[in-house]
Parts: C-alpha cells; sequence; structure tokens
C-alpha cells in the first residue's frame, strides 16, 4: 500500500489510548521513509551516471549579409538517439591555433549555428550531450568534427573567353563568368582604373555581350565583374588589333544625264561603307567636300566643268586609305543617244509645217552645192597651207566644233522661255534646207575652228596667224569666206533674233555647229552634219539662291525628228518632261511629271494609248461597219453590257432560229432563263436521270423547300467522286470534311480523326482520343481496353526531390519518361537519378587512439625459467567514417602514428622501461613480468573494413627504436551499395618474451594488458570521399497525357563542336565563315554547330580557299576542318646602293630574273610561310628570309663593292672605330712583325693584335721571339686573317703594336671582291 493509503487510514482524531492512532501514523511514517530513501538512492545513482554520446556530428558553412556585414557562420548538427533521457547538448569549438575550448552555446535540439566564423581558419566542433539529470557526458570522448572555412566568393572570379570580333554591325565583344550571387555588372575598359568614369570605360552592362567601339584600332582592353559592395575582380585582357581598310583601286568616273556617275570596288569584310572626296572647278568656283554611301555607285550633280574624285572604305573605326584620285572633264549638253526617241505627231500644225517648208528648199541646197565645188581648189590649197603651219594651228581630220561663250552670269531671271523655243524653232525651220545641203557634203571632225564673240580660238593655239596666212593665198579663199559668211549671217541674224547677246559658228567639210547665248546664261545651239541636225535651247532662272533651268533639244535626221523639253537642275527620276519621236512610220509622244508617264503611239500597226486615265469629253462617232464582229473578243460582251431588255423578241425574226440553227451543245443550262423552260414545254418522261449530267443540278438552280426529306432514299447521301457540299470555307466531300482557313491551311476531319495541314501541305496533329492523369515513379498505367496501336505518352514531373546535400559535387538527372509503351498501358518511371561518378567529400579532420583491442593470437613457441616466447596478433579498430547509402566507393587519406613503446616511457600504469627493447606489465592479481620483442621486429596493417569486407589494407615493417613512426597513406576499396558505414582496423603481428613469476595462464589472461602496452597508435583523417553508381535518390509523381495523335514533321537537332585548323594549328578567337554565315572560334580553335545527320558545308577563312567538309552532327563527336591557306603573290625590291634596280636583271636563287619599274620580282608562297631567296646583283649577293603577305614587299639590299685598304698605326692600347665598307662582308688583315733574330746575340720579342672592345673577339694577331739562351733559337709568325663582319657595321677595336717598333708598316685592312670570297677563320658579325 501507497503512502497516500497509508494517510488515508489514519484516524482523524485520536480516541481511547491513542494506539490504533499512533499505530496507523507510525505505519504510514515507516512507508513514506522507505519511499523517500528509494527515491534518494535512485537520484544518486542517476547522478553519478554519464549520459552516452551524441553521434554523426555534421558541419556545414552558411554565409549572409547582416546590416551590410558579411558573416560567415557553423551550422552543426548531430543524431541524439544513441542519449537516454536527453535534455539538451552542449557546443564547444576552437580553432587549429587556439588549444582552449570555448562554449558556443546549446540547444535543446539536434542542431546549432555558430556565428562570426573567420574565413581560412579550421574550427574544431565538440558536442556534449547533457541529459535530463543535468548530467554531462565525457567532455573530453565527446564526438567532435572539424571544418575549414572557406568564406563566401564575394568577389566574382575574372571573366573567361573574353574576345572582340567583327560583324556587320560593327564590334562585338563576348564573354563567360562563372555565376555568383553577388555580381552586379561588367565593367568593359581601355585602361586598369575599374570604377574611374572616364574616356577609357567602354561599357557598364549586365549582359554577357557589348556592342561598344574601342575608338582605337589596337590595344588591350580590360573586362572587370564588379559585386554589389562595389568590388571589382581581376580583368579579363584582350589585345585586339584590326587594320585600317584595304586601299581600293580608283574610282570609275562617266558624264551622264543624271549627273557624274561614280563607280567604286565593293565593299570589302568588315567595311560598312564609303567616304567620297569630290573637288569640282567650273568658271565660277572651286567646291570641294565629302560624301559617304553604302553603295558602290554614286551620282554626283555636276555637268560643267573639272572634277576631281578620291574615295575609301569606312569601317566602325574610321577611314581607311585612299584611293588613287580620277579626274574628268564635263561639258554641257545632252548625250543623244540619252535621249528617248519622240514621234513625229508630237509637234504641232506649226511647227509640222515649219519644217515640211524646211525640207522645200532646192534653190539654197544647190546654191550651196554649186559653192563648195566652184572652191575645192580653194580649199584644197588653203588645207596645205594649214599643214604647212601646223604650229599655228592644228587641225585633225574628225572635227570642227565650235565652243559657246560660258556663262558669265546668273543674276537676273529669264523669261519668254516659250517664245524662245517658238523662235529658235523658226530658225531651225529658215535654216534646215541650207543645214541639210551642206550637211550632205562636209564631214565632221575636220579640226577645229571656234567662234567666240568676234574672236575665234582652236585649241591651244590662235587662228590669227592661220586667217593672215589665208588671206596672202592671192584672195582665193576671199570668195568663199564671203559664201560661208553670208550663210552663216543667214543663221547668225535668226539666233540674234532670240537674244543677240553671243554667237558663235562653226564650219568643217563634214558639219555646222551655230551658238547663240545670251549672258543670263540662256543658250540655243544647232549642229548640222550629213545625218541630223540638233538643236538645244536652254534657259536659266536664279531666285534667291534657287537656280531654275529648263532646256529643249531637237534633233533631226533624214528619217527621224528627236525633240525635248525638260528641267535640268533636277535628278533625272525627279524631272518633269516632254518628248516627241518621229520615224517615217511611227511617232511615239511621252509626257512625264510628279513620276506619272502618259504616252502615245501611232505607227502603221496602229495607235496606242497608255496612260494613268484616259478621258473622253466630246461626242464620239464610228463609222460605219468600223466595229465589226470580229473585232469583238469572244465572250466579251455579257450580259451587264447589254441595256434591259435591248434585245427584244421583236429583233428577232419569227422562227428565224430554228433547231437547225442551233449547234449541237450550243444550248446550256446557263444560257436557258430561269423559269423559261416549264413542265409543259417537257414530254411526258422526257427528262430521266440519265440525262441529267452528273453535278448539273446545284444548289442555286433547285428552288428553297423543294427538296425535301421525303426525296431521299434510306440510304445516305454518296459524296464520292467529285460531289461536295460547300459552305463558306467549310467543304463536305469524299476526302472527309475540311475548314480551310485564310493561309491556305486547313482542318480536315475524316477517318485519321482531326488533322491540321499547314500551307506547306504538312500534317501537325491527328487526334482521335487521349487520357490524362497522374501517377507515381513505377506505377504501371493500364487502359481500360487496347488501344489499335501504341499511343504516344507525354509525361511532366509533378513532386520530386531534386538534389541531394550528400553528394556536393554530383551530377544529377531528372528521369521523368513513359517506358513499356503497348496497346494496353506503360509504366510511369519519375525519379531522381545520381550520375555514375558523382561523390561527396568530408573535410573534418580528425584523430583516433586505439583503445579497445582484441587478441587474435598468442600462441607459446618456447618456455624457460620464468621466461615465455610466444607469437601475438592483435587488432583495434579505429576511425569509423559513414556516407550515403547509395555510395559505391569509399576513400579515406590518413596519417598512421605507429607508437613504439620499447623505447619510451610509457605510463606509471604499466611502469617504467629499462633499456630500449623491453617494458613492464602489470597484470591484475599476478606480479608483473618484462615484456620485450624477441626479434626485435614487429608488422603493423592498416586495414579498411566495412562490415566484415575487407577493402583494402597497407602493411608496414617497423624496426628501431624510434618514439614513434609516422605513416601517410590512402585506403579505397569498391563495395555494393547499400551500407552506411566503414571503419579503419590496425593489425599488429609480433613475437615477444616476456619474464613472469608465475604460470602461464596468469600470463595469457593478461593478455589484453600486454595488448594495451605494445600495441599502440592514433589514426588521423585528413578526409573521405565516397562516391555512388547510378541510382534512383528521389521518387515522386508525374502527370501524363497519352493520344493516338502523332506528328514527326520536325527534326532534332544536336550541337556539336568543330574544330578549325587553319595550316594544321587551331585558329583561334578568330572571324570565319560556314556557307557565308559568319562564327567565331574561342580559345582552343571550336566552333559549335547545330544540325542532324551529317551535311557538308563550305568553310570560309581570309584569303585561303574554301574548304567543303561533312560535319558530323553526333553527340559528343568533335569534327576537325583543316583550312589551308592560300598560295600568294609578294614581292621583293631589289635595292643596289639604296636605290631600286629597275627594269634591270637580277639572279634569284640562281634564276635570272627581271625587275620591274619599281624594282621589283614577284614571288609567291603559302600564306604566312617563309621561304629563304638569294639574291644576287652587279658583284654582290645576299640571302634573304621572306614571310609571304598577299602583296608584301621585301627590300633586299645589294651594295656596290669597292676594293680598298687601310693601314692603322695605332699606339699600343690605343682604339679606333671603323665601318665596314657596304656590301663588304669580310676583312684581310695583314701585318708583318719586325725580325727577332738581328742582332742575334740579344733576347727580343715582338707582337702585335686586333681586338674588338665590344666582345674581346681577337681579330689578328702576330709575334716574334729570340733567345740566347736558345742559341738564338727564334720563332716568327706575322698577323694575316680574314675576319667575316657585317656591312656598315661600325666597330671599336683595340690595337698592339701596331706601331714601327713592332711592326714593319703597321696593321694593314684590306677589302673587296677576291677577299669577300675568301673563307673566314674570325667571324665577328
Amino acid at each position: 500500500m501507497d503512502v497516500d493509503k497509508l494517510i488515508q487510514h489514519i484516524p482523524n482524531n485520536v480516541s481511547g489510548d491513542g494506539k490504533p492512532f499512533v499505530a496507523a501514523l507510525k505505519k504510514a511514517l515507516i512507508k513514506y521513509r522507505e519511499d523517500l530513501n528509494k527515491k534518494i538512492d535512485d537520484s544518486t545513482a542517476d547522478a553519478g551516471e554519464k549520459p552516452g554520446h551524441v553521434s554523426s556530428v555534421q558541419l556545414l558553412e552558411l554565409h549572409s549579409i547582416n546590416d551590410g556585414v558579411r558573416v560567415n557562420s557553423i551550422q552543426v548538427s548531430w543524431v541524439k538517439t544513441t542519449v537516454t533521457n536527453y535534455a539538451k547538448a552542449e557546443v564547444w569549438f576552437r580553432t587549429a591555433t587556439d588549444k582552449a575550448w570555448e562554449k558556443a552555446g546549446e540547444s535543446s535540439g539536434t542542431q546549432f549555428v555558430y556565428s562570426g566564423a573567420t574565413t581560412g581558419l579550421t574550427y574544431y566542433i565538440k558536442v556534449v550531450a547533457v541529459n535530463t539529470k543535468g548530467n554531462t557526458a565525457d567532455f573530453d570522448t565527446a564526438p567532435q568534427a572539424s571544418i575549414k572555412i572557406q568564406g563566401s566568393q564575394y568577389i566574382p572570379n575574372p571573366p573567361t573567353q573574353f574576345v572582340l570580333t567583327w560583324d556587320e554591325k560593327g564590334p562585338l565583344w563576348k564573354w563567360l563568368f562563372e555565376p555568383n550571387e553577388y555580381i552586379d555588372f561588367f565593367e568593359l575598359r581601355l585602361d586598369q582604373n575599374p570604377g574611374v568614369w572616364n574616356e577609357k570605360r567602354l561599357d557598364s552592362t549586365r549582359e554577357t555581350w557589348s556592342r561598344a567601339n574601342p575608338g582605337v584600332r589596337s590595344g588591350t582592353a580590360y573586362l572587370y565583374i564588379r559585386n554589389i559592395f562595389g568590388e571589382y575582380s581581376e580583368p579579363a585582357v584582350h589585345e585586339f588589333s584590326k587594320a585600317l581598310p584595304q586601299k581600293p583601286t580608283a574610282p570609275q568616273l562617266t558624264s551622264t544625264i543624271d549627273g557624274v556617275r561614280i563607280k567604286m570596288q565593293g565593299l570589302p569584310l568588315g567595311a560598312t561603307g564609303y567616304k567620297i572626296h569630290i573637288k569640282t572647278v567650273d568658271s565660277t568656283e572651286t567646291v570641294e567636300d565629302d560624301f559617304y554611301t553604302v553603295n558602290s555607285e554614286y551620282i554626283y550633280f555636276f555637268f560643267i566643268g573639272h572634277i576631281t574624285v578620291k574615295y575609301c572604305f569606312v569601317d566602325p573605326l574610321g577611314d581607311g586609305e585612299w584611293s588613287d584620285t580620277s579626274e574628268a572633264d564635263c561639258k554641257a549638253g545632252i548625250d543623244i543617244g540619252q535621249v528617248p526617241t519622240i514621234d513625229y505627231t508630237k509637234f504641232d500644225k506649226f511647227t509640222q509645217d515649219a519644217i515640211d517648208k524646211a525640207n522645200n528648199q532646192p534653190s539654197i541646197n544647190d546654191a550651196l552645192k554649186k559653192l563648195i565645188t566652184d572652191n575645192t581648189t580653194a580649199i584644197n590649197e588653203a588645207n596645205k597651207l594649214i599643214d604647212a603651219n601646223a604650229n599655228g594651228i592644228h587641225q585633225n581630220t574628225d572635227s570642227i566644233s565650235s565652243v559657246m561663250t560660258k556663262v558669265n552670269g546668273l543674276n537676273e531671271k529669264v523669261e519668254g522661255i516659250e517664245g524662245t523655243v517658238t523662235t529658235q524653232g523658226t530658225a531651225i525651220v529658215q535654216t534646215a534646207a541650207d543645214i541639210t545641203a551642206l550637211a550632205k557634203r562636209v564631214t565632221v571632225n575636220e579640226g577645229t575652228i571656234s567662234t567666240n564673240t568676234s574672236s575665234i580660238q582652236q585649241n591651244a593655239d590662235s587662228i590669227t596667224s592661220v586667217v593672215k596666212r589665208v588671206d596672202d593665198a592671192e584672195g582665193t579663199l576671199k570668195t568663199h569666206g564671203t559664201a560661208i559668211q553670208q550663210n552663216a549671217n543667214s543663221i547668225s541674224t535668226i539666233a540674234m533674233d532670240v537674244k543677240g547677246n553671243a554667237s558663235a559658228i562653226e564650219q568643217n567639210a563634214k558639219s555646222i555647229t551655230a551658238i547663240v547665248e545670251d549672258v543670263k546664261g540662256n543658250k540655243a545651239s544647232i549642229q548640222a552634219n550629213a545625218d541630223n541636225i540638233t538643236s538645244i535651247v536652254t534657259k536659266v532662272d536664279k531666285q534667291g539662291s534657287q537656280i531654275n533651268s529648263q532646256g529643249s533639244a531637237i534633233v533631226q535626221n533624214a528619217n527621224s525628228i528627236t525633240s525635248v523639253v525638260t528641267e535640268l537642275n533636277k535628278k533625272p527620276a525627279d524631272c518633269n518632261y516632254s518628248s516627241i519621236n518621229q520615224l517615217q512610220d511611227d511617232i511615239l509622244l511621252c509626257v512625264k511629271k510628279d513620276g506619272v508617264i502618259n504616252a502615245i503611239n501611232v505607227s502603221t500597226e496602229g495607235i496606242v494609248i497608255d496612260g494613268r486615265k484616259v478621258h473622253i469629253t466630246g461626242d464620239t462617232v464610228f463609222d460605219n461597219n468600223v466595229i465589226v464582229g470580229g473585232m469583238i473578243a469572244a465572250d466579251s460582251i455579257a450580259l451587264e453590257h447589254l441595256k434591259a431588255n435591248s434585245v427584244s423578241s421583236a429583233k428577232i425574226q419569227a422562227n428565224a432560229i430554228t433547231s437547225t440553227k442551233i449547234a449541237a451543245g450550243a444550248v446550256t443550262a446557263e444560257k436557258i432563263e430561269a423559269g423559261a423552260i416549264t413542265a409543259e414545254k417537257l414530254a411526258a418522261g422526257s427528262v430521266t436521270s440519265d440525262a441529267i449530267q452528273a453535278g448539273s443540278v446545284i444548289g442555286d438552280k433547285i428552288a428553297a423547300n423543294t427538296i425535301t426529306g421525303k426525296h431521299f432514299a434510306a440510304a445516305n447521301i454518296d459524296l464520292t467522286g467529285a460531289l461536295t457540299i460547300t459552305g463558306g470555307n467549310v467543304r463536305l466531300s469524299q476526302e472527309g470534311l475540311r475548314l480551310t482557313n485564310d493561309d491556305s491551311s486547313y482542318t480536315l476531319f475524316n477517318q485519321e480523326g482531326i488533322n491540321y495541314i499547314d500551307a506547306h501541305g504538312i500534317t501537325y496533329a491527328q487526334v482521335k482520343k487521349m487520357i490524362i492523369g497522374k501517377a507515381y515513379d513505377g506505377q504501371y498505367i493500364r487502359f481500360a481496353a487496347p488501344w489499335p496501336t501504341p499511343p504516344s505518352v507525354l509525361m511532366s514531373p509533378m513532386t520530386i526531390k531534386i538534389n541531394d546535400e550528400s553528394y556536393p559535387a554530383a551530377t544529377f538527372y531528372l528521369v521523368c519518361e513513359a517506358t513499356d509503351v503497348t496497346v494496353n498501358g506503360f509504366k510511369v518511371n519519375n525519379y531522381l537519378r545520381l550520375d555514375e561518378g558523382s561523390y561527396g567529400v568530408n573535410n573534418d579532420e580528425r584523430t583516433d587512439n586505439t583503445s579497445i583491442y582484441n587478441v587474435l593470437k598468442m600462441e607459446k613457441y618456447w618456455y624457460g625459467h620464468y621466461r615465455y616466447s610466444y607469437d601475438f596478433e592483435v587488432t583495434s579498430d579505429v576511425m569509423d567514417v559513414t556516407f550515403p547509402e547509395t555510395a559505391n566507393y569509399v576513400e579515406l587519406s590518413l596519417v598512421l602514428d605507429i607508437k613504439n613503446p620499447f623505447s619510451r616511457y610509457d605510463s606509471d600504469e604499466y611502469s617504467s622501461g629499462y633499456g630500449n627493447d623491453d617494458i613492464y606489465v602489470n597484470y591484475k592479481n599476478a606480479n608483473s613480468g618484462r615484456t620485450a620483442y624477441d626479434n626485435s621486429r614487429r608488422t603493423v596493417t592498416a586495414q579498411l573494413y566495412i562490415g566484415e569486407q575487407k577493402l583494402a589494407e597497407t602493411t608496414y615493417t617497423v624496426t628501431g627504436a624510434m618514439p614513434s613512426e609516422k605513416k601517410n597513406l590512402v585506403l579505397a576499396g569498391r563495395f555494393e551499395s547499400g551500407q552506411t558505414r566503414a571503419f579503419v582496423r590496425i593489425l599488429w603481428q609480433m613475437k615477444l618474451t616476456t619474464n613472469e613469476h608465475g604460470q602461464w595462464e596468469t600470463l595469457y589472461n593478461g593478455r589484453n594488458d600486454i595488448a594495451r602496452a605494445c600495441c599502440a597508435a592514433s589514426v588521423t583523417k585528413a578526409y573521405h570521399k565516397y562516391s555512388a553508381t547510378t541510382s534512383k535518390i528521389a521518387r515522386g509523381y508525374a502527370m501524363f497525357l497519352v493520344t493516338d495523335g502523332s506528328t514527326n514533321t520536325y527534326t532534332a537537332e544536336v550541337t556539336v563542336q568543330v574544330l578549325i585548323n587553319y595550316d594544321s594549328n587551331p585558329l583561334t578567337a578568330t572571324t570565319i565563315t560556314v556557307d557565308g554565315v559568319a562564327y567565331t572560334t574561342n580559345l582552343n580553335g571550336i566552333i559549335e554547330m547545330s544540325g542532324n545527320g551529317s551535311k557538308e558545308h563550305i568553310f570560309a577563312y581570309g584569303t585561303a580557299p574554301t574548304t567543303k567538309a561533312v560535319v558530323n552532327y553526333t553527340d559528343g563527336v568533335v569534327t576537325t576542318i583543316d583550312i589551308q591557306p592560300a598560295s600568294i603573290t609578294c614581292y621583293l625590291r631589289v635595292l643596289y646602293d639604296g636605290k631600286s634596280v629597275a627594269n634591270d636583271t637580277v639572279t634569284v636563287n640562281g634564276e635570272a630574273k627581271t625587275t620591274d619599274a619599281d624594282g621589283k620580282i614577284e614571288i609567291g608562297g603559302v600564306d604566312k610561310h617563309t621561304g629563304d631567296y638569294v639574291v644576287a646583283y652587279g658583284n654582290d649577293s645576299t640571302k634573304v628570309t621572306v614571310t609571304y603577305v598577299a602583296n608584301g614587299v621585301t627590300n633586299v639590299a645589294l651594295y656596290s663593292i669597292v676594293e680598298g685598304s687601310k693601314v692603322f698605326t695605332t699606339k699600343d692600347n690605343g682604339t679606333e672605330t671603323f665601318t665596314v665598307p657596304a656590301g663588304i662582308t669580310k676583312l684581310l688583315l695583314t701585318a708583318t712583325v719586325n725580325s727577332a733574330d738581328v742582332p742575334m746575340e740579344e733576347e727580343a720579342q715582338y707582337s702585335c693584335s686586333v681586338t674588338n672592345t665590344a666582345n674581346n673577339t681577337v681579330w689578328g694577331y702576330g709575334e716574334a721571339y729570340s733567345y740566347i739562351e736558345d742559341d738564338g733559337e727564334t720563332e716568327h709568325t706575322d698577323m694575316r686573317s680574314v675576319v667575316e663582319v657585317t656591312p656598315r657595321k661600325e666597330y671599336t677595336l683595340k690595337f698592339l703594336g701596331a706601331t714601327s717598333y713592332d711592326t714593319v708598316d703597321g696593321i694593314k685592312f684590306e677589302w673587296g671582291k677576291t677577299i669577300n670570297a675568301m673563307t673566314a677563320n674570325i667571324v665577328d658579325k
């Protein structure tokens, strides 16, 4: 009974002697005492027990930003299930440099975050469990882990693959970078001052490309990454260089009616346009300006004067090299070839009468003919005089032309252009006969005589002297001159009637030209020859700064007359004009205004009126029978062209239309008026089903409500053949029901289901039925009934885990697909797959000491007096590591520290040792014994185990007397996945001898004490790594859609890498084209292309020939393209004594070659390769190495070799400078040393030398000795050496013995062609 019940049995009052009360109270108190003592005992027992340790301590580095301050934290987590009555855990830490532990805090859960960790330090974290009694687990043995703080990557790494390319839009910078959550933007600069806002900052962008123009052709660019704190990364650096656009060919100039047409070379790759420099000079001013265009042809509005043009290519960085200039002279006038032909009928009646009159002047014609015939002799004599005085006048046999007086002013408005044209037309009429008659006899281009305001000037010399010489020809020309003058007066009068300010007439044997001009710039001109008459009238009007110019021109020859009236101061496309062209059998009139052209053509074949609008306002009458049936095209008169009731029965004779008049089949359904044939007109039974043509009865021929349901048979309507039912965009036929869209695509409903066919005829969908649902990974979806064919199944994941923190360096694949698809169903797959080779690393540094031993073997093999020798094998398990169950490989990096107890003081527990080979061991309940090596050696093996499976081991043989030996080792092995723990086992194997004052049994019972004394070691783990096999690590639900529709109108392209080699080397960071599309290679020479299968492409680069090659579009396959350089042409320019060897023969590699006017010889080779050439000319030759660059020029300097010499008598140790003459490659040094044997009785020594002070090379040496003690024996060597040197190089030389004391005539230097051919014994170039 418990205390509470005992208390309830105590009486509420004391009665009698009180014994019952006391007995009940005593009983309750005794029970209470017993319970209290038990609780105290239990409490004391609990207080003395330490709780167990937590397990699986894990550390994770975290990063955060608090109030703009970066903070590193360590997340500590553990498992508490190994602790009984767990209440909380204390978290302690220390750094690698601090041995004292500090308490970081505590947590009642299984996780704690320590903030404020320092980047770069290693932290050791220990977790100590506390139970509900407040007891704390053993601190020293509490589990711990370590972590080295890496710190957040706040400052990004530099960008990579930073390159500059150029395309049609200009510069394009591109780069890659490592993603970082703290990146703000990229800064592109031409200096190393990030953050400075100056002209060197090209761009700031958050894109991975930029169109910033560097503004310079070469330099170094720096690309920085700026983080959100304003800090910059190290820069990516790119050195760039873009050459000037090439020099273009000279422009081609053509004078046209539009102005001057400038034709230029086509734009090269990289150029964006042209810059044109134009300079014009006319009678009033010189104008010079620049113009820009992107077209290779340019029209410049300029007609009279001199024009000079040059141009250059322009790229995004500026102008290239100017071309050579082209020049042209522009003359006034209209090129008749550019004027469209005009028909006669454009002339009015007045002009036609004047032309007719001009063509009927026989008297004037005959007079001119006679005049020319009578004076033929005089003309011939005059020609002789002219030929004899060619220095005074130059007259060719081609032309005589008159040059108009230049217009000196445009200041007044010229009016009356209509009168001018009329007057000029009259003048043409009046003189046409004369000009025509003369033109038949006088030939054009027979020299030039120009009349300009009472003075005559021809070409470069004055004709005045010629006139004098002609006058001296005894008057033979005077009569002829008078005739010409009279004819000219007639023309001049006509011209003066127009304006009268200036006139000029030129006449030769083939043509007559007349020009009339006033000071305002109005002008009329007539030119006549045997073939045609041309007249031009222009009118100039200046209003303020605006100049308006109009002109008319008439060209007449034997079979045509052409006239034009137009504006002259506008571009041809903007001018309004009218033109008439008359032939013998054709007249064409054209009028253009505001871009609209109307024309009328009258010819023998008919009249054509072509205009935007033709408006006839008057009554139009057609003569009888003009319009007959044959002129009316078949079916051209339809019902809508006939007035209602215009053809009535009254117009048709009775019985005029009989059955014989109607051709078979002529009366069709559309010829019969609705209702015309009534039932009474049809014979009974005459219309049968056979008489009705298929498709002839259509919907609009059947009256509403005529056909009802009773008219249909029980069977369906058969729409086979051409039968259709159409309404709007819907058509029902044997094909099915088609709904057509405006773009010709349509939807078709038929036995295949619902199909959509696009405008190209490609079917995109076929759908009859579908199923939508969701299922879990591994489930099988079974259809309610089998499908006709296996369907298409689309799947999309709904819920699934997509990472695993155990594998920070892992590759994951999300698999969501249907497998085993049949007509009956399919299997759902929706899981996260861990790829083969995925791994995780635990960098927690930890040290474990052997503490628990397992003696495997202790076998006695010798026994003596108090001595036992035995084999001893012991194991101890240390250092366990954990990993995910998906792992199938583990690797440990360890340091094994093997202790040697036989060479150290161990501890009081085991007594102290004597010497280096034994220790004392205390056995419980027995005397102590001394244990020693039996053979002074032992083996220690480190083994890696998973369960009972040994994965790896490493064995060491330990000898000597060192206190300990440390071994670095790695233990690794593979195993079946599903395991989560591995451990290290240490195995000792040795022979021991023990002195024991007792029995073998006592010794054997103390084997664990022997093991603890003899088998000590520690294992330190640097890291352990684990990797996984392909496995599912997460599963989830997926949505599926099943449909019978299938569309194969697509191709799956694969992106592959293509290596571009140029001349057998990768072409890096360079733009090439593939099928005309630009690609830029990366730093490894790789481009990426997308396609499928195998396809042939054309690769182009620079001047190299294009390369056709097939790219294999298979994932992972790299195609290599080898582009071979072009064979290019370049030049050697031969210079002899500094001047070009022009148009002369030189020898190149033994072959005679002829230089051009610039001294160049054409050579060639593979682009950017090199070649050696030996070039000889005159008495010199040299070898040059040429790098082949298109159109490059390598100068070859040769020199005339002049024989020469120089004698040096420089004092000893004196220096002289000597410059090697041009063309000299070798020097001959000679010196005659004084004889040392005169007189014989003396001992003498003479020597001389020449040394280059720059490198102490001795050029020459000579000496002479005599020795008295050797009976006057002498040695004598004169200086003679050939030194190879560099032409034109200056040497500083030191001389010894050059004076008369040592040499006869000093030291002599000689050079020349013969010496150049000698073999040098000293080389000093």
